[in-house]
């Protein structure tokens, strides 16, 4: 992890870089064998292997684990094992070497394999929701970094340290009103599709993909769109004093119990012109009483006040 060692750049040069993964380690582990196997070479190229392997300096989880093996590789350490127990410190020979090299966590014949732990599921609360990265790495893992900032550019998130040609799944909960964006980077600057593998990734928050511009096949890093509630407001809800009013709602009608709901008709109208001019004396004496007139009152609202209009019509 974070191993300091020269790198090409460009193709046409060298410099030096910190970086984790085996093609990191490899070259140091195989200096250190090439300086330990030189002051014993009776021994084999498998005790030397194992010798390595027993007094490397433990990391990660006890016992050799997929992250670091049996650890960090002890040059002074190895050495001091040889000188103690001579070459069988490294095991017994094999008349065919391959038989002995069997590589991994079981180069160590009396290795046992921790029990594998169930994964817990991811509960988030109320107030969060569930992002979800389904990763898989090039041939160069360990090259593959990521993580996830908010509308303030803070990191809420982040991932790196990945095996080569691996998948994973990676769950995480993040605030439901929070705006988020995604970058995955890759330090070479290959991307992790397509020159060196297939790797590629895919991103869902709150159960809605999330868009990315090439899903792997960029150089440096790559951003995905924005994601969450990004430039969205909640509308808060309004209570509305009710007004007082002097004035019913509905305009009140008023019907005077006198009057008639319909105008009366005249029920008999002469079909002809009397035969004789009527006399002076049959004409009206005064001109009609309050009583012979039909009154039609309505309400009205006009503004403020309160106005009574009359119609009459007089039955002659």
């Amino acid at each position: 992890v974070s191993v300091r060692s020269t790198i090409a750049q460009n193709f046409d040069s060298f410099t030096y870089a910190s970086w984790s993964g085996t093609s990191m380690a490899t070259p140091h582990v195989a200096g250190v064998a090439a300086l330990v196997w030189s002051n014993f070479p009776e021994c084999t190229n498998n005790q030397i292997r194992n010798v390595l392997n027993k007094s490397a300096k433990d990391k990660g989880p006890n016992g050799c684990d997929d992250k670091y093996g049996f650890g960090i590789v002890q040059a002074k350490g190895a050495y001091d094992l040889l000188q103690e127990g001579g070459c069988e410190a490294g095991g017994p020979v094999h008349d065919d070497l391959s038989t002995g090299a069997i590589g991994g966590c079981n180069q160590d014949p009396d290795y046992t394999f921790p029990p594998t732990v169930a994964p817990t599921e991811l509960n988030c609360d109320s107030s969060e929701r569930i992002f979800q990265l389904d990763l898989f790495t090039d041939d160069y893992g360990f090259e593959t970094s990521w993580d996830i900032k908010d509308d303030s550019d803070s990191v809420v998130k982040s991932g790196n340290g990945y095996a080569s040609s691996t998948s994973y799944n990676i769950n995480a909960c993040l605030a439901h009103n929070g705006c988020y964006m995604f970058t995955i980077y890759d330090s070479y600057g290959d991307g992790i599709c397509c020159s060196f593998g297939a790797g590629y990734y895919t991103l869902i928050f709150d159960g809605k993909e999330v868009s990315t511009p090439t899903g792997g096949n960029f150089a440096f890093e790559e951003i995905s769109e924005e994601f969450g509630l990004c430039g969205e407001t909640l509308s808060p809800t309004v209570s509305v004093a009710p007004t007082q009013s002097n004035f019913p709602s509905v305009s009140p009608s008023i019907y005077l119990s006198n009057l008639p709901t319909v105008a009366p008709s005249v029920s008999s109208e002469p079909s002809r012109a009397p035969s004789t001019a009527p006399s002076l004396s049959s004409a009206p004496t005064s001109s009609p009483t309050q009583s012979d007139a039909m009154y039609i009152v309505s309400l009205t609202e006009a503004s403020q006040s309160q106005s009574v209009s009359k119609v009459y019509w007089y039955l002659k």
